[in-house]
């Protein structure tokens, strides 16, 4: 890795209007390139202290669904072409298949989670694969916003 380090961002507040499972974020890596998830960050604007929690969990997806680009931002200036694709999820996305989800998290939606893995721990998408920030609400109601720190 040439330690090209960039973040992705929901880019404002996503309405998860209901309980099924909504992919916030996809990271694709370039083909014949890895790219390292670094850690994530995501939390919502729940009102409830009854509610249950969210699901949150990478998976590894077989397919690009339809989702909206998202602006991966240097986090470091450079002239160099950030190569990783990175999307989106909006009110009329797709969800894409999966092959499973390789880490999870019960969040509360009151709260949030931030994570920052070790450089032994760092979630490794191969080239031309899929990885995907993905949530589940128990109930419907809260927003969410969320971030992804990667190298390539």
């Amino acid at each position: 890795m040439a330690r090209n380090r960039f973040t992705v961002t929901t880019e404002g507040e996503l309405a998860l209007a209901s309980t099924a499972a909504k992919t916030a974020l996809q990271i694709t890596a370039p083909a014949n390139i890895r790219t390292a998830i670094k850690g994530f960050s995501i939390s919502f604007d729940g009102v409830s202290s009854t509610a249950g929690p969210a699901f949150v969990e990478w998976v590894r997806q077989t397919s690009s669904g339809s989702f909206a680009a998202a602006t991966a931002i240097r986090d470091i200036p450079s002239t160099e072409t950030i190569q990783t694709g990175v999307r989106k999820w909006t009110s009329t996305s797709t969800e894409p298949s999966d092959t499973g989800s390789i880490r999870s998290y019960n969040v509360h939606p009151q709260t949030g989670i931030e994570r920052s893995y070790a450089e032994d721990e760092e979630l490794l998408i191969e080239g031309s694969g899929r990885l995907a920030l993905r949530v589940t609400l128990s109930s419907s109601g809260p927003n969410l916003t969320a971030f992804v720190s990667c190298e390539e």
